[in-house]
């Protein structure tokens, strides 16, 4: 059963982060995607779906840090 819920919230959570793309970037969104990329890694890691934990979030730490820093 834990597996299953993993599953349909891995699901949610990308569905999620699909719909923030979607909305102006502010600091409320960026802070948002970070947050369920977070809650992401752990869904995924309990799934065992992850090779290493260490290579999708360096990966997403990485596209993180290419973006032009703002002032808002």
């Amino acid at each position: 059963m834990a597996r299953s819920a993993n599953r349909e919230g891995v699901g949610f959570l990308e569905t999620a982060l699909a719909l923030l793309a979607e909305l102006p970037e502010t600091p409320a969104t960026l802070s948002d995607a970070f947050a369920i990329r977070i809650t992401l890694g752990i869904a995924l890691i309990a799934l065992q779906s992850m090779p290493t934990p260490s290579t999708r979030f360096q990966k997403m730490a990485h596209d993180m840090t290419l973006r032009p820093a703002r002032t808002w």
